[in-house]
């Protein structure tokens, strides 16, 4: 918050400030506001400059909006590329997609082209789809072979991943289903 020095002589009490003086005080008043309201956003997770600027806007004017993006880029609250770096981290972790659909996602939320394709050049779609099947089919023990192809060919597309990788991950996962399968028979029947 910026302190306004009055000058003694006008501290009577017919002494009015002028209008540019009293907006410059509402405006640093306002970016403050928006400051708070930015760094509370910020906090609950990680965020783009674009979904940042969005919802800002709702409440703020856009010269106070600016003003608060330039100050959480100071502070180093704000930084697209780091964003995205996270937001393909945690998409790997919990739940892996498609070099594409990361990538859309990342477009979506206001990631430049040029940055998102940095952040995604390192998944490897074939590595991604294997981590999918090895989740998936925990739940699909018993099922004939057609039936598993069909469930996980499904399950892949709704996350990106093309024919060609999506019917190698399962052959994969067929492959360790059934070692998986045989296993829990030879120790049942030791």
């Amino acid at each position: 918050m910026k302190i306004i020095k009055i000058p003694k002589a006008s501290t009577n009490s017919g002494y009015k400030p002028n209008k540019k003086l009293a907006e410059a005080f509402d405006s640093d008043e306002e970016t403050e506001k928006a400051n708070t309201v930015a760094r509370r956003f910020i906090a609950y997770r990680p965020r783009s400059e674009s979904e940042l600027r969005k919802r800002l806007l709702k409440t703020f004017s856009s010269e106070i909006t600016s003003k608060s993006i330039a100050q959480m880029y100071r502070e180093g609250l704000l930084d697209d590329s780091r964003f995205a770096e996270m937001w393909v981290d945690s998409r790997q972790q919990s739940r892996p997609k498609s070099k594409r659909a990361i990538k859309q996602e990342l477009l979506s939320k206001g990631i430049s082209e040029h940055t998102a394709e940095q952040a995604v050049s390192d998944i490897y779609d074939l590595e991604n789809a294997f981590v999918c099947v090895k989740k998936k089919i925990r739940s699909m023990t018993g099922l004939e072979k057609e039936q598993f192809y069909k469930k996980l060919e499904g399950h892949l597309q709704r996350r990106g991943f093309s024919f060609s990788v999506s019917k190698t991950a399962i052959r994969q996962g067929w492959e360790l289903n059934q070692s998986e399968f045989n296993n829990t028979i030879d120790t049942i029947n030791l």
